[in-house]
């Protein structure tokens, strides 16, 4: 960030430690020299003032400095020293790392400030209207070790609590000058970890990502200084120090990532990533946001081949991303992904997976929203991944996504053809969600849910839909009583389509052709009609406190826009809505035609016998002429 500092070495920082009974504690922090340099602070500084990357820890119990002080510290030198040369208001420091830290800050006046696991395992301290003068830090670490760690230094936002705050006049971060060479690394001569940091070094180098065929920019991802390799049996491990990425002016700042590689005996590489525990973004002097999560580790296996298990497991925790110049901001407690497959004996694959996202607050200009809980988990068996790797090398042997569609299409349905689909289900999901929206109407939702599935694709294919609601409450007096909240669940499926064979039936044809526009309406419409497709409709469940409707049975098709079926139909409340709808609760659109079809409903139905008062009851069929009949009665005519 603006200000970096290159650290000593661990032996230097042994033999300060004996020193310890020599610490002038009494006489405050003035004359202290920062193993990582001094960093000058104006009087009246705002924003970010310095990051540095710092080995935490040491072998002296902070508790020299207070009962209060926890952890193990180098107690003779402080990592870091500031020199105030006028009053700052809100100043703070803070401390990540993967691991468990803690922080002490000496004032100018002797007093000694203490914290640990302000933001979940990492420190943070926060001086209101910070004196002239002299401060020491020091960060340690819970255990007496030595842990890389990032020590973030910023100014002019007193009282903002735990996290990190942001600035509203922030510093520019200094970027290091970016050399032909950016991921140089350091690792011992002719070592598998040197050979392991070499390929994967040289992989990122190569790796040249273009955002803009015009501007032709690239993002050029750096380290300050070397990657460190070293290893440990067959586990190598690499540290790339302030990693950043930079892109047409744009630049990320990652702090220091950790990745660890061990060798399996089957061939595969287990692997886990720890990112740095801040991400900054600026752009052109303007620092755009933050980015903050702690505790992150992202682990798995990579894949060498399809006959391995893969799995992946991504953790973060406390994941907030606010931004400086506007006032969106977006917090996450915990993000949880879990992907898994394995291939079975006749060579298809299962998989399961799933991301859940908890405790999310969000705050927008569209109004404050809180979600306990948001995710997808989804399931798939007999996916034949040999097909998917041919369809993927489909795409890359040559396919341009702004060439002739005709040809894409050429292209790309054969190889879709050509593989073994399997049974998948997936699921998306929120849950406890509240929030004003931009109106200031308070609202809650209990839950909202959909389901996708498809059947196993040989020559038809079944899809499967479904849409749930729970606890829905528009807490706006406008809206009629009776439909101001409720339960809706609803539940089909497309049985029987011809999925294949109205894909080979549109090979080489172009959908942006009107010629053949209306050759590809004919072949999709003509399959469909040719196979007799069923649309299975499960379930309806549309409850209110005053109103409710529910279906169960199904209904099909047995031609072109021809329902039939035998289903259940429950209303319960259709005399409150009768009364709504006359009194004009229901607004001005309720028409007498209206009020005379509800009240023509009410007689037809029958009192259900086990359920609330009020519930009528209606055995609903649909004969294939199209005739209808509801609780033995022909509405046809009426239906029309």
């Amino acid at each position: 960030m603006s200000s970096h500092f290159r650290g000593r070495s661990a032996a230097l920082r042994a033999t300060l430690a004996t020193a310890l009974a020599l610490v002038p504690l009494g006489l405050g922090a003035q004359g202290y020299e920062g193993l990582y340099g001094d960093v000058p602070v104006a009087a009246g500084s705002r924003g970010v003032i310095a990051e540095v990357a710092i080995d935490a820890g040491g072998g002296d119990s902070a508790a020299v400095f207070g009962p209060d002080c926890v952890g193990f510290v180098n107690a003779v030198q402080p990592d870091l020293t500031l020199t105030l040369e006028g009053p700052v208001i809100g100043l703070r420091a803070e401390a990540y790392s993967a691991v468990d830290t803690t922080l002490v800050i000496v004032a100018p006046d002797g007093t000694a400030l203490c914290n640990d696991d302000t933001d979940t395992l990492n420190p943070a301290i926060e001086i209101a209207k910070a004196a002239p003068g002299q401060y020491a830090l020091w960060i340690g670490v819970i255990e007496p070790t030595v842990a890389a760690s990032d020590l973030v230094i910023s100014a002019g936002a007193a009282g903002g609590g735990g996290g990190i705050a942001a600035p509203s006049a922030p510093a520019a971060p200094a970027a290091p000058p970016l050399s032909d060479r950016t991921l140089a690394f350091e690792a011992a001569p002719g070592s598998a970890a040197e050979a392991r940091a070499r390929a994967i070094v040289a992989a990122i180098e190569e790796t040249r990502l273009i955002y803009s065929d015009e501007a032709g920019e690239e993002i050029v991802l750096s380290t300050s200084r070397p990657v460190g390799a070293t290893e440990s049996g067959g586990a190598v491990r690499l540290e790339f120090p302030d990693f950043a990425a930079e892109m047409a002016g744009v630049r990320a700042d990652f702090g220091t990532v950790v990745l660890d590689l061990t060798e399996n005996a089957d061939g595969t590489t287990a692997w886990s990533l720890t990112p740095g525990a801040r991400v900054v973004l600026s752009e052109g002097g303007r620092q755009l946001g933050d980015l903050v999560w702690s505790s992150a580790r992202i682990g798995g296996l990579h894949l060498d081949a399809f006959d391995a298990m893969i799995g992946y497991d991504i953790d973060m925790r406390d994941v907030a991303l606010r931004f400086v110049d506007e006032p969106d901001t977006l917090g996450i407690g915990q993000i949880r992904l879990e992907l898994d497959s394995d291939k079975r004996a006749d060579g298809l694959y299962d998989a399961r997976g799933g991301l859940v996202l908890q405790r999310i607050a969000i705050e927008s200009t569209e109004g404050r929203f809180t979600i306990a809980r948001a995710g997808v988990e989804g399931t798939s068996s007999g996916t034949d991944m040999a097909g998917m790797q041919a369809l993927n090398e489909a795409i890359e042997s040559g396919l341009d996504p702004e060439g002739d569609p005709g040809e894409m299409l050429a292209t790309l349905l054969p190889a879709l053809l050509s593989i073994t689909w399997g049974d998948s289900d997936t699921k998306f999901y929120v849950e406890g969600i509240d929030g004003i929206d931009a109106d200031g109407t308070p609202f809650r939702l209990g839950r909202a849910e959909m389901a996708v599935g498809f059947g196993a694709m040989g020559d038809l294919a079944e899809i499967r839909l479904g849409l749930a609601l729970g606890g829905l409450d528009f807490d706006d007096p406008t809206l009629p009583p009776s439909l101001r909240r409720g339960d809706l669940d609803i539940a089909f499926a497309l049985e029987n389509l011809p999925l294949r064979e109205m894909m080979a039936a549109v090979v080489g044809l172009d959908p942006m052709n009107p010629d053949h526009q209306g050759q590809i309406g004919q072949i999709m419409l003509g399959a469909v009609m040719a196979s007799n497709p069923a649309i299975r409709i499960d379930r309806l469940d549309l409850s209110t406190p005053g109103f409710g409707i529910t279906t169960k049975g199904r209904l099909g098709m047995a031609g072109m826009f021809a329902p039939e079926g035998r289903f259940e139909m429950r209303l319960r409340g259709i005399d409150t809505l009768i009364a709504d709808a006359q009194t004009g609760a229901l607004g001005p659109g309720v028409d007498r035609d209206m009020v005379a079809g509800l009240i023509f409903l009410q007689g037809l139905g029958k009192p259900a016998p086990d359920g609330p008062a009020g519930t009528l009851v209606y055995d609903i069929e649909i004969t294939p002429d199209m005739a209808m009949f509801v609780n033995g009665i022909d509405v046809s005519q009426i239906a029309q």
